[in-house]
């Protein structure tokens, strides 16, 4: 049997193909999505800019909604690093989706 998609919202680096085929193995189809309660900010990890959200009520974010596995989720969990941590957020469309925040 077959396990249901897990469902991830990338709103930087994961949203270029090149990171995708090089941290996925493949380029991921998404379609589009807003994080609604969030503004998109950088953070300095390692004297390099990444981007970043953070809680704000008035503002929101766009991004790509991706389906992926269980062990592509791993991957993107080792390819974030300590630096980040992973939360379940509702979006706009009314799907829930793992996101990445420093």
């Amino acid at each position: 049997m077959q396990k249901a998609p897990i469902t991830i919202f990338a709103y930087g680096t994961l949203l270029d193909a090149a990171v995708q085929d090089r941290i996925v193995g493949r380029r991921v189809a998404g379609r589009d999505d807003i994080l609604p309660g969030y503004r998109q900010t950088r953070v300095t990890i390692a004297g390099q800019q990444y981007p970043n959200v953070i809680q704000d009520s008035e503002s929101a974010v766009s991004g790509q909604l991706f389906e992926i596995t269980e062990e592509e989720l791993e991957r993107i969990d080792a390819y974030e690093t300590d630096a980040y941590h992973r939360f379940q957020a509702q979006l706009a469309s009314g799907r829930r989706a793992w996101v990445w925040q420093a």
